[in-house]
C-alpha cells in the first residue's frame, strides 16, 4: 500500500538542489561582497533550507533569511545549528512578509519571487524592499518564463526531475501537470512527488502548484513604480556568456 506523506518537500529539497551551480554562487558572491562592505547585510528572500544561505555564513557574511515553509524553516534551523553557524531567520509567506532593519542587498533567487501569484502583493513587496534598502542598495530578482521547460503548460503527468540515491538505491520522481493563463500569465496546476524501490511506489505527496510570470517591460515598470530607478537586466549569471532561454535577473538599485 503506498503511503502518503506529508514532509516530502523537506526531506527531498535537498537531494534535488544539493549542489550550486558555480556561475551562480560566483554571481550572488561577488553581489554580497560589494554589500557587506562596512558592516553592511544582505537578506534572501524564500531561502528555503539554505542552499546558498548556509554557504554565505560559512565565510562569515551578514546574511539574513526569510522562508514561508515550516518544513524548511525547521531543516535549516538543523543545518544551521549542526555546522554551529548562527543564523538569523524569520517564517514569514511573502505576501505578508515585514523586512525589519535596513539592508545593502535583498536577493530572490530563480522563480521564488513568482510563487507571489497576486500581482498586487508583488508590487506590495517590491515597495516593502525599496523601503528595506539604504541608499545605494540592490535588489536582486532572477525571473524565468514559463516556456522554457516542457513539464509546464501541459494538462498530462509530466516527469520533472527523476533521481537515484546511490546510497539507498530509492529513486525520487517529481512529475508535474499544469495549465498555462496567458491572459492572466499565471501558471497553475500540481506536483507530485514519488519514492520508488524498483518496481514499487513507497510514498506519494501531491501540492498545488501556481506561478505568475512577467515580461521584461512589465517587470521593470513594477520596479520604477516601487522607486527604483537604475536597472539592469542580465540573461546570465556570468558576463559575456550566451543568454539563458527564458531567464531573466534584474539588479535594481535605489
Amino acid at each position: 500500500m503506498v503511503k502518503r506523506v506529508q514532509t516530502f518537500l523537506s526531506m527531498l529539497y535537498d537531494f534535488w538542489s544539493p549542489h550550486i551551480e558555480e556561475q551562480e554562487f560566483l554571481f550572488y558572491h561577488r553581489l554580497l561582497s560589494s554589500a557587506i562592505k562596512d558592516e553592511g547585510k544582505a537578506l534572501e528572500l524564500s531561502c528555503g533550507s539554505g542552499r546558498l544561505l548556509l554557504a554565505f555564513l560559512k565565510e562569515g557574511m551578514d546574511v539574513s533569511g526569510i522562508e514561508g515553509s515550516k518544513e524548511l524553516c525547521d531543516l535549516l534551523r538543523k543545518r544551521a545549528a549542526s555546522a554551529n553557524l548562527n543564523l538569523n531567520l524569520h517564517q514569514m509567506r511573502l505576501e505578508n512578509c515585514e523586512i525589519k532593519g535596513k539592508y545593502n542587498l535583498i536577493y530572490s533567487t530563480l522563480g521564488s519571487f513568482q510563487m507571489l501569484t497576486d500581482r498586487k502583493d508583488a508590487e506590495i513587496l517590491l515597495t516593502k524592499t525599496y523601503q528595506a534598502l539604504n541608499d545605494n542598495g540592490v535588489l536582486s530578482i532572477a525571473l524565468f518564463l514559463p516556456w522554457g521547460s516542457e513539464s509546464f503548460a501541459t494538462n498530462r503527468w509530466v516527469i520533472a526531475y527523476d533521481k537515484k540515491n546511490n546510497e539507498t538505491k530509492q529513486r525520487f520522481v517529481r512529475r508535474e501537470k499544469s495549465f498555462h493563463d496567458e491572459i492572466e500569465q499565471v501558471i497553475e496546476g500540481k506536483v507530485r512527488y514519488e519514492t520508488w524501490m524498483g518496481k514499487d511506489l513507497l510514498e506519494i505527496e501531491e501540492r498545488d502548484l501556481k506561478l505568475r510570470w512577467y515580461s521584461q517591460y512589465e517587470f521593470r515598470s513594477l520596479l520604477k513604480e516601487a522607486g527604483f530607478k537604475d536597472i539592469e537586466l542580465h540573461r546570465s549569471y556570468q558576463e559575456q556568456k550566451a543568454n539563458k532561454p527564458s531567464f531573466m535577473l534584474f539588479l535594481a538599485r535605489k
